[in-house]
């Protein structure tokens, strides 16, 4: 989404922040999802519900299964529909009737594998208190979607559109007619029950759904993001100014007056209410009236580092959807906001981190040689994860995920643990958390080193309180670990008995050894036992207490031997 700055001239309706009217009464609220993978990306409010459309699981090209939130006016989740049967697939856009028929349309991958480079439609329709009524999947060679637009006729019937196609379907989602003479299309909405308009390679285009025939299109290239259809008209901004096509006169207008430059346009009641963004974590909301042409400022989003995907302005109380800014930026954790138009700060009160981390090394097995002296390992860890509570209330839940270590076919390759805290951890105090967790590491010269990531093992804290978090600079933490020099292939006549050992370890090896090293997980040299000793008969361990170790064998000749070590 490209955010487009405010005129200079603009800047004088920002001394009109002291003319909003303050508005009472009204419910606001943060939201996050409860699972941290969800992605909200369209918004449709309803008697103030929100219907919330978007995807879960799988962050690898499209490996996701299609997700819709309803929340009640309070912003508590009352219901989620949740599809796995789908396939691979998404919700991207929820359209509500005047009746409460709640429909959801979205890509499929055809084939529901890695490789399948075909997208298919999937339609879906839910009552309020979501029963599922209907579901149709249609094969249709979308060719990686990015977006489906839905929008809904006053008969009933439905249009959607997705990359080069538009089509008409029923009520039940069944597809009357199909066009495929786009390219590709960025914007889709009804304007009466024949005429929709679109917006195909940026041109703004006012088509007949039913007979297949554009009745107007502009010869300038239209932003996707300054349209909108109000009043049975299409209306988008260019050069500070409106423009208006209107189908029944057949003609373009150009209101007089100034229009500044914006995004997100959406018909309310009698206003267009737009946004701006004159500053990185401020947005303008504006609402343009068309009788009187008039614009004025009716109030303001602080989102903070947060972006927006969707809006509503809903009368009084404006819906916010966006993604909130994670230590791991391939994580995008959706957050969902509603406020007053007066003030809309997202007063994000909760703030947990993490403040230390810890590791015992439970196990480690070798999956792969990527060299002659370079393995790549799984290892077993019991971390400690200690949380602190760094806001001004009780924390009673919180999610900690691990970095993102890369993935294939829908193998997300991410720690998630949800933790909840009845009793709540007071402000200022932490808590210890303990979890075993199995990440790939390589072992080379300089230690054990984590694949996929800085050459550490990352963690961090997210949607404290199920809300947005306060401060993301303390949420995560990294732990290193030093191991041994990378292993190379075992002697054939070594032979180390017994393993696990007692208080004595037995060698046996025809070939000459230097020394045998016992180190711990954090690379701390414990034992060292040289050539003499080695020959003298068992190696006394009673100093090392149980757990787990490495032996470092060295011959004679320099080689070093690498083997795990179980001390009962």
């Amino acid at each position: 989404m490209r955010l487009l700055p405010i005129k200079c001239q603009w800047l004088l309706f920002v001394c009109l922040t002291t003319l909003v009217p303050t508005l009472h009464g009204q419910q606001t609220y943060n939201y996050v999802p409860p699972r941290p993978h969800v992605i909200a990306y369209e918004i449709e409010a309803y008697h103030d519900h929100l219907a919330v459309a978007g995807s879960e699981s799988g962050l690898v090209f499209r490996c996701r299964v299609p997700s819709l939130e309803y929340l009640s006016p309070s912003g508590q989740s009352l219901w989620n529909a949740s599809y796995p049967d789908f396939g691979y697939s998404r919700y991207t856009a929820v359209k509500i009737s005047p009746e409460g028929r709640i429909f959801a349309a979205g890509d499929w991958q055809v084939g529901d594998d890695f490789l399948t480079l075909e997208d298919g439609l999937i339609l879906a329709e839910y009552d309020t208190t979501g029963q599922l009524i209907w579901n149709r999947k249609h094969p249709l060679l979308f060719i990686y979607t990015d977006k489906t637009h839905l929008s809904l006729f006053p008969n009933g019937q439905m249009a959607v559109a997705a990359n080069n196609h538009l089509l008409l379907l029923t009520d039940q989602g069944d597809i009357l007619e199909d066009w495929t003479d786009f390219v590709d299309i960025q914007y889709l909405e009804v304007l009466n029950d024949s005429l929709v308009a679109l917006i195909d390679e940026h041109i703004l285009t006012v088509y007949n759904i039913h007979t297949g025939q554009s009745e107007w299109h502009t010869f300038d290239a239209v932003d996707p993001t300054q349209v909108v259809c109000h009043g049975g008209r299409v209306w988008w901004a260019r050069a500070n100014q409106w423009r208006v096509f209107n189908p029944a006169q057949d003609n373009v207008s150009v209101p007089q007056g100034m229009a500044p430059e914006g995004y997100f346009p959406r018909s309310d009641g009698d206003h267009i209410s737009f946004l701006s963004q004159p500053t990185p974590d401020l947005n303008f909301i504006w609402a343009y009236t068309p009788q009187t042409n008039t614009t004025a400022l009716t109030g303001q989003l602080e989102l903070g580092y947060r972006n927006i995907t969707d809006w509503t302005p809903d009368e009084e109380t404006p819906f916010v959807a966006g993604q909130e800014q994670q230590t791991d930026a391939t994580l995008k954790a959706s957050y969902i906001g509603r406020g007053d138009q007066n003030d809309f700060a997202i007063n994000a009160l909760h703030d947990a981190g993490i403040s230390n981390l810890a590791a015992t090394i439970l196990d480690i097995d070798t999956t792969n040689q990527w060299g002659p002296t370079r393995y790549e390992i799984i290892l077993t860890l019991d971390l400690a994860i200690s949380i602190r509570n760094y806001g001004p209330s009780p924390l009673y839940d919180v999610v900690v995920a691990s970095y993102q270590r890369g993935s294939f076919n829908c193998s997300e390759a991410r720690d998630f643990f949800n933790f909840q805290f009845p009793d709540g951890i007071a402000p200022g105090t932490d808590t210890t958390l303990y979890v075993t967790v199995t990440p790939f590491a390589v072992i080379d010269p300089n230690g054990i080193s984590f694949s996929f990531s800085p050459n550490a093992y990352c963690m961090f804290t997210m949607s404290p309180n199920q809300q947005m978090d306060a401060n993301v600079s303390n949420d995560d933490f990294c732990l290193t670990l030093v191991g041994t020099q990378e292993p190379v292939a075992a002697l054939a006549d070594l032979k180390i008995f017994p393993n696990p050992a007692g208080e004595v370890l037995h060698l046996s090896s025809e070939t000459p050894l230097e020394s045998l090293q016992i180190f711990d997980w954090q690379g701390r040299l414990l034992l060292n036992f040289q050539s003499l000793e080695i020959q003298s008969g068992p190696l006394q361990l009673n100093a090392l207490p149980a757990g787990a170790y490495w032996i470092r064998i060295t011959t004679s000749e320099g080689q070093s031997i690498h083997q795990k070590l179980i001390k009962q």
